[in-house]
């Protein structure tokens, strides 16, 4: 798993509990027509007890451990993750890929879709990459159609570009909607197509340029968020001081943040993640955000941003 991940090879642990029965209520006695018997087979109770054995059988479960400093490498996890199944229970994992997204607690990128991942990765770079979007640009051509794994990089990274993803996307749909037009789009944008990732990223925001104006705008461009990723990028920043032992797990206060705010105004839930963005260290070279145990983020502090940032006329909610 380490390997296939790219990891050093002590970089995961997998817990493996004894394989035996909890339901130690099964093996009790009873009478029954006279006779000693244990509850499993006793006529009045045995398909409850035989059913609640099953479910304590449900309740067993390996669980794989991963180093903090790779805790949110996505590509590799989901790779581990395919190794581990095909390898310990002979699963093919694109056969139970909505069950890997169940269990994981990481944006599952499918194999048929990693290529493209580490292109998308790299032209974010040095933002952490948005998977959601990526794996969302598949939908911006027609379903029937294949995409290339350059292409969905490309779309993906076009639609972080954007103050609204989702707008951007309808707008691929609408403007680009056959696979292969945005790479032919490129190719257009200059005679010859930079190869490396800052002349495709120059080229990219290019053509964004070009999206934009080709949408109607209001008179005054106001920034906004949906409500997904006004979630999305809060959960980001908050995750940045959490314990590698609380794995990511926010605070009550701070999913309180998330959910009270969460039906602002896409104008206010953009300033909320901006009045964040203050404390977000991630873009800070070799920053190692999981050894920081200190959370700025308190129930108070939170408050006061949401004060300083929408102020005391705060507007009303979206329909």
């Amino acid at each position: 798993m380490a390997t296939a991940a790219r990891w050093p090879q002590d970089s995961v642990l997998i817990y493996v509990p004894p394989q035996k029965s909890q339901a130690k209520g099964i093996e009790t006695r009873a009478l029954s027509g006279g006779s000693v018997v244990t509850l499993g087979e006793h006529p009045a109770v045995s398909a409850d007890v035989q059913g609640l054995g099953r479910q304590y059988e449900r309740l067993w479960r390996v669980i794989l451990l991963v180093h903090p400093d790779f805790q949110h490498d996505d590509l590799g996890l989901s790779r581990a993750i395919d190794v581990f199944l095909r390898e310990v229970w002979g699963v093919t994992p694109d056969q139970c890929e909505s069950h890997i997204r169940e269990i994981a607690r990481f944006d599952y990128i499918p194999e048929a879709q990693r290529e493209g991942a580490v292109l998308f990765k790299a032209l974010c770079e040095p933002e952490p990459p948005l998977w959601t979007i990526y794996l969302s640009a598949a939908r911006t051509v027609h379903a029937e159609m294949t995409m290339t794994p350059r292409e969905q990089a490309c779309r993906g990274y076009l639609m972080t570009l954007d103050d609204n993803p989702d707008q951007c996307g309808e707008t691929l749909r609408a403007r680009f909607v056959n696979t292969g037009s945005i790479e032919r789009r490129i190719a257009e944008v200059t005679e010859q197509v930079e190869q490396d990732i800052d002349g495709l990223r120059t080229i990219l925001r290019a053509v964004h340029s070009e999206l934009s104006g080709a949408r109607v705008a209001p008179r005054v461009r106001l920034q906004e968020l949906s409500e997904k990723h006004f979630e999305e990028q809060a959960r980001a920043i908050f995750r940045l001081y959490s314990p590698a032992e609380e794995r990511g797990r926010l605070t009550s206060y701070q999913r309180n943040f998330i959910t009270r705010n969460r039906r602002r105004s896409g104008r206010e839930r953009y300033r909320l993640v901006e009045g964040l963005r203050k404390y977000d260290l991630s873009d800070l070279p070799r920053f190692a955000p999981q050894f920081n145990r200190e959370d700025p983020f308190s129930e108070a502090k939170l408050k006061a941003i949401e004060d300083e940032v929408l102020g005391p006329n705060r507007e009303d909610d979206e329909a």
